[in-house]
């Protein structure tokens, strides 16, 4: 009975491994894929200067009241943050904005307090954006995916506004106030969705729940602090080089799959094989590049390089194609891990890294995790 629970618990654990690490792996090829898609389109915004190209010029034959009038209007005691004059359509208005982040709209006109704009305001006022060519409106929203953010809560209900250029911009204008709040076009819709949506976890279902993001947020990135903040430096800063690993990380794990059907074979003959092929594509790649004829290597590196070639690579082949047949492709893949510890144990004796509390309970979750996997288990014996 203890035998069949063991088996049982085994198996699930090879699947459960199996999955958990397809399902990781898959998450960082997309954060690193949408990582690389946000180097190039960014989030949709307002920029300053597009906030200022859609501004009419100012009427100021119609500007009745001075700020500190405006300032007295709004009830300000002090002020404020932030304090614009502009054109809302055909009347200028006061825009302040609090240092507790409220923000109200007095009209440059009477003094009166803004508390609403019509959708023939709104469209006025999108008539003005540089993009604009018969703009249609669509609906009023409280909260979508590009509008999802805190920074907006002032300004909401948006009427959302279709502009009718080629690029298919459309506006967020303010139903309080007329402010434009953001704009976007086609391009920014569509490659977000696969960038900054996927990258900063931020569907509209998650993101306009403030509380639950920043807690769904730090699960995520704990997989990132245990994998070490170090290996994201200098992300998309050599792009090639980095979709180079990443392919390879790929071609590596598919070796071990893969390489099952040399199991009738002597190891040597696959080893080989692998050796004459990645000499047929490096050697001519070296000669281009590198130029060995003018390199003078010393002694030292011409050691280094020898046992690096007949132990680490000609060696490690044939003892790689001989776990493939006897352990199988999860328990060969199984001493990739087994780098750690060994890695971690020269520089403790070699080069006197301290080892501390954490890396060591790590590197004991390792040992286990590798002696799970590839320690097989006790055949119960047959009754006679």
């Amino acid at each position: 009975m203890a035998r069949a629970l063991k088996r049982t618990l085994r198996r699930w654990l090879y699947i459960g491994h199996r999955w958990v690490g397809i399902v990781t792996c898959l998450f960082f090829a997309m954060w690193f894929i949408s990582g690389v898609v946000m180097m190039y389109v960014a989030f949709p915004g307002l920029s300053d200067k597009e906030r200022l190209a859609a501004l009419p010029d100012i009427q100021w034959e119609k500007v009745a009241l001075s700020p500190d009038d405006a300032m007295r209007a709004a009830g300000a005691a002090r002020y404020p943050r932030d304090l614009r004059l502009s054109m809302l359509a055909d009347e200028p208005a006061y825009r302040i904005t609090a240092w507790d982040g409220k923000r109200q709209a007095i009209s440059a006109v009477n003094g009166r307090v803004i508390t609403g704009v019509s959708e023939q305001q709104a469209l006025a006022v999108a008539q003005h954006h540089p993009a604009s060519r018969s703009p249609q409106f669509e609906e009023i929203i409280d909260r979508d995916q590009w509008s999802v953010t805190t920074r907006y809560d002032p300004l909401r209900p948006l009427y959302l506004i279709a502009l009718g250029d080629n690029a298919d911009t459309k506006l967020y204008i303010s139903a309080r106030s007329g402010e434009i709040a953001l704009d976007t076009n086609r391009t920014e819709r569509v490659w977000n969705w696969l960038g900054s949506i996927p990258h900063w976890i931020y569907p509209t279902v998650l993101r306009k729940d403030g509380q639950l993001w920043r807690l769904v947020v730090p699960w995520i990135s704990g997989i990132c602090l245990i994998v070490g903040v170090q290996a994201i430096d200098g992300l998309g800063q050599e792009l090639w080089a980095q979709l180079a690993i990443v392919a390879a990380t790929i071609c590596y794990a598919g070796a071990a799959i893969f390489g099952r059907n040399f199991k009738e074979l002597n190891p040597i003959m696959p080893a080989a094989g692998s050796m004459i092929c990645g000499a047929i594509v490096l050697v001519p790649a070296s000669l281009i590049t590198e130029k060995p004829w003018t390199l003078t290597p010393s002694p030292e590196s011409i050691l280094a390089l020898l046992a690096l070639s007949v132990f680490s690579t000609a060696l490690a082949f044939a003892i790689y194609f001989r776990l493939v047949q006897t352990l199988g492709s999860v328990g060969t893949t199984a001493q990739a891990y087994l780098r750690v510890p060994i890695g971690v144990a020269i520089g403790v004796m070699f080069l006197r890294e301290h080892l501390t509390s954490t890396a060591l309970i790590g590197l004991v979750c390792v040992i286990a995790g590798v002696a799970g996997m590839t320690v097989p288990v006790r055949k119960s014996a047959i009754a006679s």
